[in-house]
């Protein structure tokens, strides 16, 4: 269940990147329906239903059991919360208005909840060893999408209260400094602070501390 869970958070967050539209959603949404033919009808409707399916997973601290941190599926997830309110062109944070609201300021209390300063000031995730690089590109993804709509708004965090902007800053500041700055490693991440091993970069890694810093970009 818990890898499933984490699973279906990726897929999920992939729909980040499909073209699904407010306009296109099916009133008898079904999976297996053969009369949704039309591909973006269907993209909505795997949506619809997926969201339905994972928030009903979602566990009272506002997280997912992901059989790794918790931090992971539950950053993925708050971004897919905040992009589906975009595509409905809706305030994430209004519960009068988006269906997922409280769900999102849930989880973004539980990931606020679990960052810590890092040596330099920086923010981290709480996790240590070898998930801290991933989940720190994942808790960046996050803040990013959500200092967008408002930045802010303020979450209280091992550092204390800040705002989402800052939280960006914090976590950027972080994954930045933990980039490899020479031989074969240059350019990528290792899982934890780059001075446990300034010989290692590691593709998937890098790939997490890398969204993570795109989407502070934008």
């Amino acid at each position: 269940m818990k890898r499933n869970i984490f699973l279906i958070s990726i897929t999920l967050a992939c729909f980040i990147f499909l073209p699904a539209s407010a306009n296109a959603m099916h009133p008898d949404c079904v999976i297996d329906d053969v009369t949704i033919i039309d591909l973006e009808d269907q993209i909505e409707c795997a949506i619809e239903k997926g969201l339905e399916y994972i928030t009903a997973q979602q566990a009272g601290g506002g997280y997912w059991s992901d059989g790794y941190t918790n931090l992971a599926a539950t950053g993925l997830m708050c971004v897919k919360y905040i992009d589906r309110a975009k595509e409905l062109e809706l305030d994430p944070f209004d519960n009068t208005q988006y269906e997922y609201a409280d769900n999102l300021i849930a989880v973004i209390g539980h990931i606020a909840g679990n960052l810590v300063a890092g040596d330099s000031g920086e923010l981290k995730t709480n996790v240590g060893g070898s998930y801290t690089t991933y989940t720190t590109g994942i808790a960046d993804m996050c803040f990013s999408a959500a200092a967008e709509i408002d930045p802010n708004i303020t979450a209280d965090t091992g550092a204390g209260n800040l705002t989402y902007l800052e939280i960006v800053q914090g976590l950027s500041n972080w994954l930045t400094g933990n980039q490899q700055i020479s031989g074969c490693a240059e350019g990528g991440w290792y899982y934890s602070e780059k001075e446990n091993n300034l010989n290692w970069g590691d593709n998937s890694i890098s790939g997490y501390a890398t969204m993570g810093l795109g989407f502070a970009q934008t």
